[in-house]
This record gives structure tokens, sequence and C-alpha cells, in this order.
């Protein structure tokens, strides 16, 4: 089990939060949280914890699967320890030691420290060598960026592609588009992803409601 302590990495550990998404990609590995009680009003609704490079390991796991930590954390701390906090480091943790075995114990040289990120319906651990950054995100910061707007357009393609037959059309544009690696710049032809560019800047300066 390891030795379990508080985690801090935000000045305000008085919200909630539950995990709303992780990315991992070679450009970093992102966890986004969310506040869990709408009731608290606050303008910083959300959390970004980066890690800008690789991480060791991860792990994601249903809440179900992990009743007997949870029982273990709870005799050992009483259940106020866990009870509304999200954050936790542990040492010397068996997740850390089985990381260590199988590495042939390359990584215990790499004083890797293991994150736990906990919400009521999961548990994310984490390992990595190095601290990660920790961004407050405004409710006005949560617009798609060209990136992620371009791979919500590629994604919906792809699916439509699959369910209606793939039309030779979609096919067509979806080859002209494919991304060559996850930074969306670099597809086939550029000068679609310029066309993009100015569709979004466009779309931007528009009121939608």
């Amino acid at each position: 089990m390891g030795k379990w302590s508080n985690w801090k990495p935000l000045d305000d550990t008085s919200i909630y939060y539950y995990i709303e998404s992780i990315i991992d990609s070679p450009n970093g590995f992102e966890v986004i949280l969310a506040n869990s009680n709408p009731k608290i009003k606050n303008d910083n609704q959300r959390v970004k914890i980066y890690f800008d490079g690789w991480v060791d390991a991860f792990r994601y796991t249903d809440e179900g699967l992990r009743l007997e930590l949870w029982n273990k954390l709870d005799k050992k701390h009483e259940t106020k320890f866990r009870s509304k906090k999200n954050f936790f480091k542990v040492e010397n943790s068996e997740y850390l030691k089985w990381i260590d075995k199988e590495s042939l114990w390359y990584i215990d040289a790499m004083k890797p420290t293991h994150y736990v990120i906990m919400d009521n319906e999961c548990v994310l651990d984490i390992v990595a060598t190095y601290e990660p950054t920790v961004e407050l995100i405004k409710k006005t910061e949560r617009n798609l960026t060209s990136k992620r707007a371009f791979f919500a357009m590629f994604d919906f393609l792809s699916k439509y592609h699959e369910k209606t037959g793939k039309h030779y059309e979609i096919g067509n544009l979806l080859s002209e588009i494919s991304l060559l690696s996850d930074d969306s710049s670099k597809i086939v032809d550029s000068e679609i992803w310029k066309a993009w560019l100015k569709s979004t800047e466009k779309i931007k300066n528009k009121i939608i409601y």
C-alpha cells in the first residue's frame, strides 16, 4: 500500500473535482478535472494537470475495482483522509515496486513519484520523474481551439463514413486530410489546413446562439 499523503497542487482545496478527460499523446500527458458541485460558484470550474512529456506509467481503474484500497485507507487514516480530496502522493507503493521490477530495477534510479488522482468513480495512478504543471481553467477558456475542432471534425467524418457504407467522396476527403501525427498542422494537403484556419477564424468572429 505504501505511505499515502495529501498532494496539494492547488492553493484552494475546498472544491471536489471529478476526472473529465485524460489525454496521452507524444506532446504530453493531460488530465482535466471539473468541479463536481455546481452549487459552488467559482470561475475556476476546471483544473488542467499537465505533464510536459512522457510519463513512465499510468493506470485508470473504476472505483468498484479498488474497494480493497479504499478499505485499507479508511482503516489506516479514517474516512476523512480521502473524503472530498482528489490529490495524493504515495511513497514505496506496490505499483512503484511492480514497475521497478518490470523495468529490471531501472526506474528506481530515476527517483519517480507516484501520483494518485481520485474521485468518486475512479482512481488514476501516474508515475513520473518530474512535477506536472497545474493550471486553473476559467469558463471563458474552454472554447475549442482550431486544432481540437479539426480533430472533432475528422472524428465525426470518420465515424459517419463507417456507418453509412463508406461513400467514395467522404473517403477521398478523409484521405486528403488524414493526420500524419498528433500535430494537426501536418496533414497530407497543407492547403486544406490553411483553409481550415481561415474558416475557424471566420466563425470565431460570428455570434452563434
